[in-house]
């Protein structure tokens, strides 16, 4: 027996708002994801410039090398939870 035209047309309908909602929400996910990796880079950034402007000779080059691992770090860390989410979502 076939599907009735409204019922198809109702069906597409819905199928598209789906989709749309889940493109949206991928996007926030990943619009997050950059705003948390800005600011990793941001604090190891931060934590570097603090240890040029230090006059302490054991804590300042103990500084400029933590900030940019600091920054690489976590943003490795924030990417690798988003890409383990994505897939935890079902999103390959």
């Amino acid at each position: 027996m076939p599907i009735r035209k409204d019922l198809y047309e109702k069906m597409i309908a819905d199928r598209e708002a789906d989709e749309r909602e889940a493109r949206k929400e991928s996007r926030r996910h990943w619009i997050l994801t950059l705003l948390v990796c800005w600011g990793w880079c941001l604090a190891g950034g931060a934590i570097t410039v603090w240890g040029f402007h230090v006059v302490d000779p054991v804590n300042g080059p103990i500084a400029v090398r933590a900030g940019p691992l600091l920054a690489a770090a976590g943003t490795l860390l924030t990417i690798s939870i988003a890409a383990r989410r994505r897939a935890d979502r079902g999103e390959e």
